[in-house]
């Protein structure tokens, strides 16, 4: 994906006006971290988090940015409380994601929310273990009383149904 359809794909979910802090979930190699940090006003900060030692390679150009190697499926303790949460294509990795998203949203701010990127598809293969298709997001959504709104949409050259962006936010 180039950043500039990345950048689209979440822009629209970002407030641009006052500092946030963020937490990047299944960071990688730092794709939307970059973006998160083009986005974000200065004095913010987004915390790279991912099991892959990579991660502690990923720097902010405008904003801070804290690398942590741990699995996304916890918190690590020393967080500050978030304003949003990005899961771009990391998800399709979590099995239990009613779970997992029960544990992360104690850590967003009264007015935070989940930032999720993902393939629309419900076909798992070996990148995508345990797809979420935006229709199973809004399912999810309703199973746990939180809000589930369309942010972008575009096509994808590994699955037909492409990839959305979307906020997920408790009630």
């Amino acid at each position: 994906m180039e950043f500039e359809i990345g950048r689209k794909l979440i822009e629209d979910a970002i407030d641009q006006t006052r500092p946030q802090v963020w937490a990047d979930l299944g960071a990688g190699s730092g794709f939307f971290t970059k973006i998160l940090d083009s986005l974000l006003a200065h004095e913010s900060l987004i915390y790279a988090i991912d099991h892959d030692q990579k991660v502690k390679s990923i720097l902010g150009e405008r904003i801070s940015v804290k690398p942590i190697v741990a699995d996304i499926v916890s918190p690590p303790n020393d967080l500050e409380m978030l304003d949003g949460i990005m899961l771009a294509n990391a998800l399709h990795y979590v099995e239990d994601k009613i779970s997992f998203l029960e544990v992360w949203s104690r850590r967003l701010n009264d007015d935070g929310f989940f930032l999720i990127v993902e393939y629309d598809t419900e076909e798992a293969n070996q990148w995508v273990p345990y797809p979420v298709s935006f229709e199973s997001l809004h399912a999810l959504g309703k199973k746990l009383d939180a809000e589930v709104i369309l942010i972008n949409t575009t096509p994808s050259v590994y699955h037909a149904g492409g990839i959305y962006s979307s906020i997920f936010r408790k009630k």
